[in-house]
């Protein structure tokens, strides 16, 4: 990933994905680019970044975009 990043690219994952679910950058820039974000601890089964045994949490530097829930035949799938 460095060696992307340091050419200005955004890392293979990023780049590779075909649904456009990924995205990478300052933490600043993507909060700003995805007002509606929401931290890992919002999300339904993301595992947390606390580690109890070791009395810290590592704190990864991570957002999530929440998406619209697709009602059928409400006609709000989108394609790209």
């Amino acid at each position: 990933c460095i060696d992307r990043i340091s050419a200005g690219l955004k890392p293979a994952c990023v780049a590779g994905c075909m649904n456009r679910a990924l995205d990478a950058g300052p933490l600043t820039d993507l909060k700003a680019q995805y007002p509606d974000w929401a931290p890992g601890s919002a999300v339904i089964n993301f595992p947390s970044d606390a580690v109890p045994s070791l009395g810290i949490s590592t704190g990864p530097n991570i957002i999530f975009q929440p998406r619209t829930p697709v009602v059928e035949g409400q006609g709000n799938i989108q394609s790209y």
